[in-house]
């Protein structure tokens, strides 16, 4: 929420989303209930993670209402005490980090590995998971972020793992659309529990011309 003390900048604000759509249809009532702003229509920027330089706002398409929310650690404080061996006593000190800095700075650098729960079916308990299969599912997601995804299925390999490599038979679609998802006979089951998925002979669109010369 925006502090009515603070001098408004361009530079410090932004829009809200969390009401954009109410402020468009002229739901003024409704703008002027807005949790996330208090009704004023704009929101503080994000605070800046040490970490990276980054926003703790996550990357998310415009409009998305979650652009708007914290995630990682806002502004924590530790103050140092007189056996302290990492920070100066009587020193405090305070930082955020955002959720990819706290992975990798972090998480991944832990002698003993975290331990990590997810929320069950129903969300009525917390279950646990290996931070191995943690980690594992994070980097697939990490590498789709950075294309590896759709550059396997460009050269028509199996893109289920990231390191699996073989020739992609099926392509995969999602409600009757076509996805990047493209698997080999080893992993065609991989949407096997997945209802809306479907497979369909492999579909060569966007191949390069190497490996379409190679395909034909």
């Amino acid at each position: 929420m925006t502090n009515p003390e603070e001098p408004v900048t361009s530079t410090s604000y932004e829009p809200c989303v969390w009401c954009k759509s109410a402020r468009a249809k002229g739901d003024l009532q409704r703008a002027l209930q807005c949790k996330q702003c208090g009704g004023v229509g704009i929101v503080a920027k994000g605070p800046a993670c040490n970490g990276c330089g980054g926003s703790l706002y996550p990357m998310v398409p415009e409009g998305n209402p979650n652009g708007q929310i914290v995630h990682g650690l806002s502004n924590v404080q530790l103050v140092g005490g007189c056996d302290s061996e990492g920070l100066l006593d009587n020193n405090r000190y305070t930082f955020s980090l955002c959720e990819r800095c706290i992975r990798t700075m972090i998480l991944m650098k832990c002698k003993l590995p975290p331990r990590v729960e997810r929320l069950g079916a129903g969300a009525l308990s917390w279950e646990p998971v290996a931070f191995a299969d943690d980690q594992e599912t994070w980097d697939y997601a990490e590498w789709k972020r950075q294309g590896g995804h759709a550059t396997a299925r460009l050269h028509r390999q199996c893109n289920a793992t990231i390191h699996c490599g073989g020739k992609a038979i099926y392509s995969v679609m999602f409600s009757g659309k076509l996805s990047d998802d493209c698997l080999c006979e080893e992993h065609k089951d991989r949407f096997k529990f997945t209802v809306n998925a479907t497979l369909v002979p492999f579909v060569p669109w966007g191949l390069s011309a190497e490996d379409e010369a190679a395909d034909a």
